[in-house]
């Protein structure tokens, strides 16, 4: 049985990108441990990863205030907040300084789901227009 070149350039393209998505799950995952047993789901978890200074903690802590604030941006009442960002040109690094700032300013609600917490940072900061 012979392979052609092509045959074998898709082969070793297809293992390339199996190597390389278990690569990314693993270090994915062991950032994620890093983090606590909660991750994200609290602000402890968020907090902790803004504040160490460790990149990768970071990137993922502002992927998800992004998430956060595109997902409910606008949208009524969510956990008893509504901010308004829009096409404000608010840029994502501003958007993860100000949740941030808040989370150093209140330690007292760390406890409290990290998506509210966000919500709660972007309302008092872009609240919108009555």
């Amino acid at each position: 049985m012979s392979v052609s070149l092509k045959g074998w350039i898709r082969l070793w393209a297809a293992g390339s990108r199996a190597i390389f998505t278990v690569v990314a799950l693993c270090l994915t995952s062991t950032a994620l441990a890093d983090l606590g047993p909660e991750g994200f789901s609290t602000g402890n978890g968020l907090y902790r990863a803004l504040d160490r200074g460790n990149s990768s903690d970071f990137a993922m802590a502002m992927g998800y205030i992004i998430g956060v604030s595109d997902a409910l941006d606008g949208v009524a009442q969510k956990n008893g907040f509504r901010f308004c960002i829009g096409n404000s040109g608010i840029s994502y690094g501003q958007r993860t300084e100000v949740v941030k700032k808040w989370l150093r300013a209140h330690p007292e609600h760390w406890h409290r789901s990290a998506e509210s917490l966000v919500s709660a940072a972007f309302d008092e900061a872009f609240p919108c227009a009555k």
